[in-house]
């Protein structure tokens, strides 16, 4: 098992209309529990930045820091990761790429998620007329 102390996202914003947005993010991590039954450990809120966020085309990077409650990471089927809008005024957001890297005790990182290509129909929306789900799993391979 990993225990990891940081959590590191970098995603870009596709460059296609309305694909930028201005909502809050929070990341959740969850464990499997018996019963195939996924618990949430931790959801913190994505950080502001001293930039616009999730622009056009544009790439932004949030650090997480989980020194004072370390996470026991034991793999990709028994731990996730989501990003999970939470404005709810129907402003999607359609990512280019979304990275996740952990960063063990022994300061070593690892690949937590890796999508180079997101889908271009992988919207994050939560509108009345919403072109996506709200929340998606970011750790995994694509």
């Amino acid at each position: 098992m990993t225990t990891i102390k940081k959590i590191i996202v970098v995603h870009s914003t596709a460059n296609v209309k309305d694909a930028g947005s201005d909502a809050v993010f929070e990341l959740q991590i969850e464990r499997l529990q018996p019963g195939n039954v996924w618990e949430l450990l931790v959801n913190p809120n994505f950080p502001s930045l001293p930039h616009d966020e999730r622009e056009r085309g544009l790439t932004d990077l949030y650090s997480f820091d989980f020194s004072d409650h370390p996470i026991d990471w034991s793999g990709q089927t028994s731990n996730r990761i989501a990003m999970r809008m939470l404005t709810r005024e129907g402003d999607g957001w359609l990512p280019k790429s979304i990275f996740v890297i952990g960063i063990e005790s022994g300061r070593n990182a690892i690949v937590l998620g890796s999508h180079p290509a997101w889908p271009r129909t992988g919207w994050f929306d939560n509108g009345s007329d919403a072109l996506g789900p709200e929340a998606h799993i970011i750790s995994g391979f694509s």
